[in-house]
């Protein structure tokens, strides 16, 4: 609504809710812009919570971003 999608990934840190970090995580997706894509890149390597980590990178290997599918083939070890 109005937010720039810079102001949109600053929002993810301190977004304590699943649910929001999932709609977040949508809204980087579908922007495929640097910012988001560096904010999906740090999403799989470092959020604890292992289920938003999951939905995270599995829409965005969709992103067709070579960067995303590199980190998620060395978080398994590919």
């Amino acid at each position: 609504m109005g937010a720039s999608i810079t102001d949109l990934v600053a929002l993810y840190d301190g977004a304590g809710d699943q649910q929001v970090k999932e709609a977040l995580i949508s809204i980087y997706v579908r922007s495929g812009g640097k910012a988001a894509v560096d904010k999906l890149l740090w999403i799989i390597k470092n959020e604890t919570n292992v289920t938003v980590r999951r939905n995270g990178g599995v829409p965005a290997v969709g992103v067709g971003r070579s960067r995303i599918r590199q980190a998620l083939k060395e978080l398994v070890g590919a």
